[in-house]
């Protein structure tokens, strides 16, 4: 079980606190957890559980979470505390709610692929995602990123279908106008990176209303200014820590996320990345690459198909200009970049924004090649060179070999690791030598 399977767990006392007390005033709304993150995952996993009564009843076990998952140096112990305070079955619910999500996800890309391009590419896409070694880490943990996945490709594929119509008809659509921007306000209650929704939506119907007559384009603002409407009030609607003062409390939720993230960077220094290089690297590697098994094949095979829909950009962005593959680029492209943005800590699931993007990429790399038959060798050659040449290149790139190269970079954010530790918990004497210790060094640097 992941530590954070367990924060998730904890959190669904909310949903008892929405709609089985249905007290929408409480201070919880205003606790740390409420600013952590939005509450529409947590009203979930608290759906899924409340029927065998194993929602939890109070934010006690997470506020304990808090306190002591700064504690790095002995995780794994601390995971087995967790896993014996979790019923299994609770357990159980909320990974097959995560699996449900990712599933809905893997229909939304397949839809998403087979409007903007062929139904051969968006079945061939939504197979890949189903074989992802992350799709399926991610599938079976009881975390919010299934759910968010499956929302961000739902907007989409929303947006394309009103695009594609607005285009067609010239004619504005409350209705599509509302139905998008609901969809982003639900994205943005799952994570506050779901905010990004909105520019997305802006480039969407900028492109797609680019060079049309001009009814067309003062439709395309009117339902861009429908669905902000909406997202904002379905974002205020499902969250009620939002309720009396939404704009200083969305400022203290994203103040609150870029603290972690500057905690984080400190407590686990292992994994954050030093360079952009780094960073790239690793995002290509663990999108394409894997060590085990078939996922090896499969990974190889996407990786390899991926680049030949990379070579075939110009020439697929030259023939196909409709609306929807419009959206669907422009969507995928920009979660993709948001998630490389977002990857500053070597943390594979916030990787899961981008492998849409890469699994549209090997479905189309593979479209073309069946489409060049015999004149498909020039292609696949130049594929497998420029995936072979990346993978001795992101390996080399690890963060693994950097603190060997720099041992005293090394040393130096360990001690600062330990003082912010020590700060945080003065009463336990035992920090600093344990970690010192080797053991501790490397559990420190275990990928999370």
């Amino acid at each position: 079980m992941e530590l954070d399977e367990a924060a998730w767990i904890f959190s669904s006392y909310y949903y008892r606190l929405a709609f089985q007390r249905h007290d929408l005033r409480s201070p919880d709304w205003r606790h740390a957890d409420a600013l952590d993150h939005p509450p529409l995952a947590k009203f979930m996993f608290g759906a899924l559980l409340e029927r065998d009564g194993l929602a939890a009843g109070s934010l006690t076990a997470k506020e304990r979470w808090f306190k002591r998952s700064a504690i790095v140096y002995d995780r794994p112990e601390y995971t087995r505390q967790l896993r014996r305070q979790i019923p299994p079955r609770a357990l159980w619910l909320a990974r097959l709610g995560s699996g449900a999500c990712m599933a809905l996800a893997c229909l939304f890309l397949s839809l998403l692929g087979a409007l903007a391009f062929s139904p051969g590419v968006g079945a061939a896409a939504a197979l890949l995602l189903v074989l992802a070694p992350l799709t399926r880490i991610l599938a079976a943990q009881a975390v919010s990123d299934s759910l968010f996945t499956a929302l961000l490709l739902g907007c989409a594929l929303a947006q394309a279908l009103w695009c594609r119509r607005l285009v067609a008809t010239g004619r504005f659509s409350i209705g599509w106008s509302a139905l998008c921007g609901g969809l982003i306000g639900l994205l943005f209650g799952t994570k506050i990176l779901g905010i990004a929704g909105l520019p997305l939506m802006y480039l969407s119907v900028a492109f797609a209303a680019a060079g049309r007559p001009k009814p067309v384009r003062f439709a395309a603002l009117l339902s861009a200014a429908i669905a902000t409407t909406a997202a904002a009030a379905v974002a205020i609607a499902c969250n009620p820590s939002l309720y009396r003062e939404p704009v200083s409390f969305t400022a203290a939720m994203f103040r609150h996320r870029l603290e972690t993230v500057e905690l984080q960077k400190i407590l686990f220094f292992a994994e954050t990345f030093q360079t952009p290089a780094q960073r790239l690297a690793e995002f290509t590697r663990l999108l394409f690459m894997s060590n085990d098994g078939i996922s090896l094949i499969t990974s190889g095979l996407t990786a390899v198909l991926a680049a030949a829909g990379l070579l075939s950009l110009p020439v697929l962005a030259r023939a196909r200009r409709e609306p929807a593959a419009v959206v669907t680029a422009v969507h995928l492209a920009g979660w993709a970049l948001i998630a490389l943005a977002a990857f500053s800590i070597n943390w594979t699931r916030y990787l899961l924004p981008a492998m849409p993007l890469a699994c549209l990429l090997a479905a189309l790399g593979g479209a073309e090649l069946a489409a060049r038959r015999a004149r498909a060798w020039k292609l696949a050659g130049c594929a497998v060179a420029l995936a072979a040449l990346a993978a001795p290149a992101c390996r080399s790139l690890s963060l693994e070999n950097y603190w060997k190269r720099h041992p005293d970079a090394f040393q130096a954010q360990l001690s600062r690791q330990v003082a912010e530790l020590v700060s945080r918990y003065p009463e336990r004497r035992d920090l600093p030598p344990r970690l010192r210790e080797p053991s501790a060094l490397d559990s420190a640097s275990q990928t999370r």
